[in-house]
């Protein structure tokens, strides 16, 4: 068993601005909710939250909330020193949001970004607004496997759905060598109809699969969680 104990993992979370980065790193860290309250992400952002994983240990994740402006910004390359995840994110409810995450896949292979070292996951946001989704499972798809991305999670920050599940899932696959095989055998989104509409959100949830993790979608405050910002 792999021992995780004390270890730090940072994570940046990229895409376009306006997709609810920030609200879903908020529901993580400090299991809030801001939807109504958009205001931009001034450079970078960093958060912080110890994240219990049992029985491996504990990990402190500390998060980068990277502003979609910063894109082009000259302070990217020092961004992205030393993250060891990354969680390409867009907004299923916007399709450019999607295809906006080929300029960051540029951004990352520029910045010589190592997949053989960082490990990368995307992500669609606003999970609960299923009744508004424009990108569909098999666009996610596709995107996912052109770009050899293993990990895929759809959450929703109002409700807290599945957004400590991609954090820890993410975390036990970088951390742990003989979970990541088992994510790679099955991180596989399932085949949907797309004449057929899902019943509720959850059943179209494009998740990772790893060892069951606790079920308990949304975190408790933790007194422990900082933010801090840098423009």
């Amino acid at each position: 068993m792999v021992e995780i104990d004390g270890k730090q993992l940072r994570v940046a979370l990229i895409g376009a601005s306006c997709i609810g980065k920030t609200c879903i790193i908020k529901r993580f860290a400090e299991n809030t909710f801001h939807g109504s309250q958009y205001v931009p992400t001034p450079g970078v952002e960093f958060l912080s939250r110890r994240l219990t994983i049992k029985p491996i240990g504990t990990v402190t994740l500390i998060i980068l909330d990277v502003a979609g402006a910063a894109l082009t910004s000259k302070m990217i390359d020092i961004y992205f020193h030393g993250i060891d995840i990354f969680l390409l994110t867009y907004d299923m409810t916007n399709a450019t949001s999607l295809q906006e995450l080929r300029r960051w896949m540029e951004i990352l292979a520029k910045n010589g970004v190592d997949k053989s070292e960082a490990s990368i996951a995307l992500v669609g946001s606003k999970g609960d607004l299923e009744h508004l989704r424009t990108v569909r499972l098999d666009n996610h798809s596709r995107f996912a496997q052109e770009f050899n991305i293993p990990l895929s999670f759809l959450v929703s920050a109002k409700s807290g759905e599945s957004v400590l599940t991609c954090f820890s899932k993410c975390a036990i696959y970088h951390l742990n060598p003989e979970a990541k095989q088992r994510v790679k055998e099955h991180a596989v989104l399932q085949s949907t109809n797309a004449s057929k509409k899902a019943t509720t959100p959850a059943q179209n949830h494009p998740q990772a699969m790893t060892n069951p993790l606790p079920t308990r979608s949304q975190p408790a405050p933790d007194p422990n969680s900082t933010v801090c910002s840098v423009q």
